[in-house]
This record gives structure tokens, C-alpha cells and sequence, in this order.
């Protein structure tokens, strides 16, 4: 991964997805996995 001097990395947020109560399982828990991808 490409990074600036400071160690922050070259790019921009291009996603971000909010796990909605509708993703959760019955106990109310987000699926790590779903995290993940």
C-alpha cells in the first residue's frame, strides 16, 4: 500500500454501507463476515 511520510495511506473513501437492523440476526449481532466484505 502506497502511504504519505507520515503513514497515512494515498487515497480516498470511495464506500461506506451502514449495517442496518435488517442485516442483524436474531439476537440482534452483526455477522463479522458481513463487516468484512
Amino acid at each position: 500500500m502506497v502511504q504519505y511520510a507520515d503513514g497515512r495511506p494515498i487515497g480516498d473513501l470511495t464506500l461506506r454501507t451502514l449495517a442496518m437492523p435488517s442485516d442483524a440476526n436474531a439476537a440482534g449481532d452483526i455477522f463479522g463476515g458481513w463487516v468484512m466484505a
